[in-house]
């Protein structure tokens, strides 16, 4: 349900404005799962997003690739998938 705010709906942030998981569900939409991750990593391309708010883009094609997962079920997969691979990013830095 959208929130509304003096005349105006709000559905989330704008594109290019988000970051962390909503950044990510951006990037997947108009995507139909289940999804290999072949066909996950071509919708991708070269996009990159911002998963921490005051941190440097990252390509998601690099995180996708070190994926375990061959198929993802559900946008909530790739989700997990991706911020996996960041946590162990922040921990190895």
């Amino acid at each position: 349900m959208a929130i509304e705010e003096k005349g105006t709906s709000s559905k989330g942030p704008e594109k290019g404005e988000a970051y962390g998981m909503a950044a990510i569900t951006q990037v997947l939409s108009g995507l139909s799962f289940p999804v290999s991750k072949q066909d996950l990593l071509k919708h991708v391309g070269d996009r990159q997003v911002r998963y921490y708010k005051n941190g440097d883009l990252v390509g998601l094609k690099n995180v996708i690739e070190q994926a375990k997962m061959d198929e993802f079920q559900k946008p909530t997969d790739v989700v997990h998938a991706v911020k996996d691979s960041f946590e162990k990013q922040a921990k190895a830095a």
